[in-house]
């Protein structure tokens, strides 16, 4: 093998990071001069291609993910172990605790000092906080507006705002502060927080309801668009962008029959969804938008959830709805219609 095609294969390996650049650069200028000092030692990367590999799921991911495991089933205990003084108090002296100690729990697992942590350590802690200040703070404010507020019966439009913007608040603050905490379980979890904003943007007006789902599509849109514009995020936080994203399909699947109730426009709205798909797969052909984590990752398949749960089935919802408003009412075969 000549020189250039040596130098050519061992930079694959630099770039695979198997060895410094340091030691590239020294065996670069040995291979083009033959003068050079010919005994020298040759470095390791520190980054091990097993233990941290450059993708999700590798050695590292699983160790961590373990963690991340164990640190939910404690943070589960305390969350547990809360509720059930929470009742002993209310069963004593009648007094309700809920919000005021799931409340401490939030604030403390968001404010905890624990800078001086390393290594499993801090991974081990940073997935309990996550759990902690999301758990804690959905059960606080839940508990302030239906119990305290008694805000859990309204269900006129604009009135359901007032419920389902907290909630849906607590549900991006979650997903914040488990991509703050690299959280690999709450990645995996947070995506069950968005139920609650969707579970009260029903409301007696078929505007209201049009709104208040258009607000949650938007939140969990600027979501995904965030994650795939940033330079900075780690891979990892693409797991919670993908089942934000099978939230976006499901979500997308309530719209499209509260739409067609508002606008009554029947097959015309799938239609346009159809189109506008069409046009988008069109143009993104011929553009780069290919966008990658810093370790390495690609980033094209954030939104393979939603094409999944709503895009697959669009078509075959649309040609039913065709069928519905234009087909025959009747079809005789044989004796049966």
């Amino acid at each position: 093998m000549d020189s250039e095609a040596f130098l050519r294969r061992l930079e694959t390996h630099r770039q695979g990071r198997r060895i410094t650049d340091e030691s590239y650069a020294r065996i670069a200028a040995h291979e083009r001069n033959i003068a050079f000092p010919t005994s020298f030692t040759v470095g390791a990367s520190a980054a091990d291609p097993v233990d941290n590999g450059r993708y999700l799921f590798s050695k590292a991911y699983n160790m961590k993910f373990g963690l991340g495991v164990a640190a939910t089933l404690g943070a589960t205990l305390i969350l547990v172990g809360t509720g059930l003084l929470c009742v002993l108090i209310d069963d004593a002296i009648d007094v309700e605790m809920v919000t005021p100690l799931f409340g401490v729990i939030a604030l403390v697992a968001y404010f905890a000092p624990v800078s001086n942590l390393e290594g499993r350590a801090k991974e081990f802690v940073n997935e309990a906080r996550s759990i902690l200040f999301a758990v804690g703070l959905i059960i606080s404010v839940a508990w302030f507006l239906f119990e305290i507020l008694e805000w859990d019966g309204n269900d006129e439009f604009p009135s359901n705002l007032s419920t389902m913007l907290p909630l849906l608040g607590v549900a991006l603050f979650a997903s914040h502060f488990a991509r703050e905490m690299d959280a690999y379980v709450s990645h995996n979890l947070s995506w069950v927080l968005w139920f609650f904003p969707l579970g009260f943007a029903y409301c007696d007006s078929e505007f209201g309801y049009a709104f208040s789902l258009s607000i949650i599509m938007v939140a969990l849109v600027a979501e995904m668009v965030w994650e795939w514009s940033s330079d900075s995020r780690p891979s990892s936080s693409g797991v919670q962008a993908v089942m934000q994203g099978m939230m976006l399909g499901i979500i997308a699947w309530i719209s499209l029959f509260v739409y067609e109730d508002w606008l009554e426009i029947g097959y015309i709205y799938p239609v346009l969804l159809l189109v506008g798909w069409f046009v988008v797969a069109e143009l993104a052909k011929h553009q780069r938008w290919a966008r990658f984590y810093p370790s390495g990752g690609n980033k094209g398949w954030l939104p393979v959830l939603l094409v999944l749960v709503f895009f697959t089935g669009l078509p075959l919802y649309t040609g039913l709805q065709i069928s519905y408003d234009f087909g025959p009412d009747e079809i005789g075969v044989g004796d049966f219609d």
